[in-house]
């Protein structure tokens, strides 16, 4: 069983051991602000309540645990002695974080996935925000019982069994709960883009009085939606893809577990963990409507007489609606918006 991963396995001397925890407690910080960021956006603005965005909050309230939960465990675990017990319920907290990720990115793929291709409203989840919320329990529960099931063995005096089923365990959750999700999500989203691109060229030819601009500007949205989510998932497998490795190769190594410089261990965990902010920054800075909630956020903390009770600013929330419109386009416009 790999319990510190890439972080207690090496020895290096108190001044450097002691830099890299003041850089994890910086780090642990700038992920709970930027994650409690997100939730407080999506709590504030009715408009952000959407399926994939309670999703997206899910995954910020999963995020928030590496700065609340794993980095003090880390910190502890490693400084100023290695401590089992922590160092066990730190590496726990880091596979229920794996887990929990990958299969958020999976129920935000798919939600996307049936409601661009399969369902008869392309720019309205089919998901009611009720069963979302259900789903997101279940896979919280999930993840939590697949990390936690590792207790039923850990403590084993038979180190033989131990070490057999550690290896089964591992090999199930890298092939089932890592391997199989990221395999889907890459044909999910080849598929989206396709249908988006088809769909789109015929909105595009229905309404004939879109310019030339409008058309490109909406083909860079559409880009930038599936750049996103793509993006998020680049940085799942640079962050978390190596702990389940190194993992897989210390419970099969018979010399115990391998040794790595310090430089490596460093720059892999920092990766591992960094994921819980570079994710809400893609989505805060790029998805549009969080761009236009943050930014409507600005006005309302200065008081501007212009801003809503939802959270957006009245010119924000009405722009583009002043005039009447053809039902047609209003759909077509509601499509090519919702995937900005």
């Amino acid at each position: 069983m790999n319990i510190s991963s890439n972080n207690s396995s090496f020895p290096p001397p108190e001044f450097n051991l002691a830099i890299v925890m003041v850089f994890l407690v910086l780090e642990g910080i700038l992920v709970v602000v930027i994650n409690a960021l997100v939730i407080f956006l999506i709590f504030r603005n009715r408009l952000l309540r959407t399926v994939t965005n309670f999703c997206l909050g899910s995954l910020a309230l999963s995020d928030m645990l590496t700065g609340l939960y794993v980095i003090p465990l880390i910190i502890t675990c490693n400084y100023p002695r290695y401590n089992y017990d922590v160092c066990l319920a730190m590496d726990l907290g880091n596979r229920f974080l794996a887990i929990s990720t990958i299969l958020h990115l999976l129920v935000i793929t798919m939600e996307r996935y049936y409601t661009i291709v399969f369902s008869k409203s392309k720019s309205n989840s089919s998901l009611s925000n009720v069963a979302s919320l259900r789903i997101l329990f279940m896979l919280w529960v999930f993840s939590l019982a697949v990390s936690l099931v590792q207790l039923l063995w850990i403590r084993s005096e038979n180190e033989d069994l131990k070490h057999r089923i550690t290896i089964i365990y591992d090999l199930i959750v890298l092939g089932l709960l890592v391997f199989t999700p990221l395999i889907l999500m890459a044909l999910a989203y080849t598929h989206i883009f396709c249908v988006l691109r088809r769909q789109i060229n015929k909105i595009k030819r229905s309404i004939r009085y879109i310019s030339e601009e409008s058309k490109l500007k909406h083909e860079w949205k559409e880009r930038r939606a599936l750049l996103i989510y793509a993006a998020m998932i680049v940085l799942y497998i640079t962050g978390w893809f190596n702990y389940f490795l190194l993992s897989l190769q210390e419970d099969l190594s018979d010399n115990g577990p391998p040794s790595y410089p310090l430089w490596a261990n460093v720059i892999l965990l920092f990766l591992r963990l960094s994921t819980g902010i570079f994710n809400p920054i893609l989505y805060t800075f790029l998805k549009q409507d969080f761009r236009t909630a943050r930014k409507s956020l600005n006005i309302c903390l200065f008081r501007k007489p212009s801003c809503s009770s939802n959270g957006y600013s009245q010119s924000e929330a009405t722009f583009g609606f002043s005039s009447a419109v053809y039902k047609k386009d209003v759909e077509a416009i509601q499509f090519l918006n919702n995937y900005r």
